[in-house]
């Protein structure tokens, strides 16, 4: 949404998930100009599975949003996409998954640092 005087108005399209259980939108960061942003969808079910997804959009001139890159996901069960965050500039994305686990370890999580090139 964009503020114009005192309403505030939709920008584009709303972006939706693209699987069951995806729940797209539970993470959410904007660049600073907010012409990126990028989301979490940490539910994304793969074979039964939590895997977990992030998806990075653009706006378009015709104020539409774009996902540019690939979707960016991780191992089944991490809830990869459960927090995210963009640079000032928008080149730079962090993506948490707590619910990792390693070598008996539940839950130890991990967190992926992408960055645009």
């Amino acid at each position: 949404f964009q503020l114009k005087d005192t309403l505030w108005t939709q920008v584009g399209p709303a972006v939706r998930g693209t699987s069951r259980g995806e729940q797209m939108g539970f993470s959410v960061s904007l660049s600073q100009d907010g012409r990126r942003f990028a989301c979490g969808g940490p539910s994304n079910l793969h074979d039964d599975e939590k895997s977990g997804v992030v998806r990075v959009f653009d706006k378009s001139w015709d104020d539409k949003w774009n996902q540019i890159g690939d979707s960016l996901s991780s191992g089944v069960g991490d809830a990869f996409g459960f927090s995210v965050s963009l640079s000032k500039d928008g080149k730079v994305l962090v993506v948490g998954a707590p619910e990792m686990s390693d070598e008996g370890f539940s839950n130890v999580g991990f967190t992926d640092i992408f960055m645009l090139r």
